[in-house]
């Protein structure tokens, strides 16, 4: 909150700024990008690594945020860009560095019942919490109120999406613990960033099993070549549910704002 604060008109202004629940939620989204990144490096850093890594990220979040909303103002409402894309690929980075230097020890790798479960957990928590996440700052209501939707929507057909093709990618025709822990929350994420613009359901349903796909075959086919090509580990599999569909949400919201004429949005076409 300090630092954005410091980035403020006001700030620049006045040497003060002001504190509300649009700057507690915006501070929530630092520690989302910060949890991502654990995702990628879980089992592999200290947690006085950890610290560390968390207290440089956040610094480096909030001026990325600030040059996406306030130089580029690029629509990404759902911070689908400046927290998940963002999350995962310092995640990569810094596990790229981290084992060209050898200053992380690897676990190995393999899921067992019970973390299975937790992880399902989890998995069930985000699906809920998807929806506010994308809209709890959107503006207008009518705004808001689309985010919810389209968010809802993209997750449910994203996660049919994934149990189809989890099925489908196996040899033997089961589910994949790890696409549907991981893939199903893929349409939330590819959303994000024109949650509040989309107008028409069937977009949001397309966006939603677009990411599917992607993410499905990222576990099944990309992740194995970059730990194999560029000795990159993510033991999460965030590449795959925050990076290539945070991306996509940016090149989304791109075209959506192609798209759509601003006469249909009414006198409140204009989004924060």
């Amino acid at each position: 909150m300090l630092l954005r604060g410091f980035l403020t008109l006001a700030f620049q202004e006045t040497g003060c700024f002001s504190i509300g629940i649009p700057e507690m939620l915006s501070a929530e989204s630092s520690c989302a990008a910060v949890l991502i990144t654990m995702g990628v490096l879980l089992g592999r850093l200290t947690p006085v690594q950890f610290l560390l890594l968390a207290f440089f990220e956040t610094s480096i979040n909030v001026l990325v945020e600030h040059y996406v909303f306030n130089i580029l103002h690029i629509n990404d409402s759902g911070r689908s860009l400046s927290v998940h894309s963002f999350g995962a690929y310092f995640g990569l980075a810094a596990a790229l560095v981290g084992h060209k230097k050898n200053v992380m020890e690897m676990d190995e790798h393999g899921g067992i019942h019970h973390s299975d479960l937790f992880s399902m957990i989890g998995t069930l928590l985000l699906w809920v919490f998807f929806p506010s996440f994308n809209a709890a700052i959107q503006e207008p209501e009518d705004a808001r109120h689309r985010a919810i939707m389209n968010t809802y929507l993209a997750m449910a057909s994203g996660t049919v999406t994934t149990f189809m093709l989890s099925s489908w990618v196996d040899q033997l025709g089961r589910f994949n613990m790890i696409h549907i822990q991981s893939s199903t929350l893929a349409g939330g994420v590819a959303i994000g960033s024109a949650a509040n613009a989309v107008l028409y359901p069937y977009h949001a349903v397309c966006v939603g099993a677009g990411a599917a796909v992607l993410s499905v075959i990222g576990h099944a086919w990309i992740s194995p070549r970059l730990e194999r090509t560029f000795h990159i580990f993510d033991t999460c599999g965030v590449h795959n549910l925050h990076g290539m569909p945070g991306i996509l949400a940016g090149l989304l919201s791109i075209g959506f704002a192609y798209f759509y004429e601003p006469e249909s949005y009414g006198k409140t076409w204009v989004f924060k």
